[in-house]
């Protein structure tokens, strides 16, 4: 993955963008111009640009994810922000949108290089919060799973007869376990899913694309929860 090329999403041209960060090599893309761009090619890498218009940058981000989660684009390991702010203040709360990490607005390749990508199941966020104490961290994990397999049950009932409210709240739950247990594209499949009924209402996807997603969503974090299995080698009922 490291091979693929880096691109940029920015709210400028791309001739003023170039001129003002000295990036001759980047590829640049505007917020509207992105989707487009990925289904013709792959990234190892995203950066949006949020110092002027974050909520622009975001909602690209949405749409991006969106397009993941429905297959029409493929899944891009690292999606990144850069502006100017204090990194400690803004990181917690843009990850909760879907960024794996923030950088500065006049960051290098060698920083989006430098961003480890490590393999799933990533335990770094439940030993930190576990106080990286083992005995702590080994409790945990099951009774992550159990919640898991709780959820995906519920799930498997609201996929016959649920709203899309239903499985919207069933995915914000998920996408805390998800988190700790360090399945990033599952958490960001449960971000997606929270936010398809806004995304409807604001006919930012239409209603075949919901009812896809809605089927993608099911098998994705199936997929997910049994991939943490095999590779913890824990089961819920340990």
């Amino acid at each position: 993955m490291q091979g693929l090329p880096l691109l940029v999403i920015t709210h400028r041209c791309e001739q003023q963008y170039r001129l003002q960060h000295a990036h001759p090599q980047k590829r640049i893309a505007g917020f509207n111009d992105a989707p487009g761009l990925l289904k013709q090619h792959r990234y190892h890498a995203i950066v949006f640009e949020l110092d002027e218009q974050e909520k622009a940058g975001c909602d690209a981000l949405e749409n991006i994810l969106a397009a993941e989660l429905a297959g029409d684009v493929a899944t891009t390991p690292l999606l990144l922000g850069c502006g100017d702010w204090s990194r400690e203040q803004q990181e917690n709360r843009l990850r909760l949108k879907g960024f794996d990490r923030l950088l500065p607005l006049m960051f290098s390749d060698e920083q989006v290089r430098a961003i480890p990508l490590r393999p799933e199941p990533d335990l770094h966020e439940l030993c930190a919060l576990a106080g990286h104490q083992q005995p702590v961290i080994e409790a945990m994990i099951p009774t992550l799973l159990r919640t898991l397999s709780s959820d995906l049950r519920q799930l498997e009932n609201l996929q016959h007869d649920g709203s899309l409210i239903q499985i919207a709240d069933l995915a914000h739950r998920m996408k805390s376990s998800f988190h700790l247990l360090g399945m990033r594209y599952a958490r960001r499949r449960c971000i997606t899913m929270e936010r398809l009924p806004a995304l409807l209402h604001e006919q930012r996807v239409n209603e075949a694309q919901a009812t896809k997603m809605r089927h993608r969503f099911g098998i994705a974090v199936h997929e997910s929860y049994q991939f943490l299995q095999r590779a913890l080698g824990v089961t819920a009922n340990e």
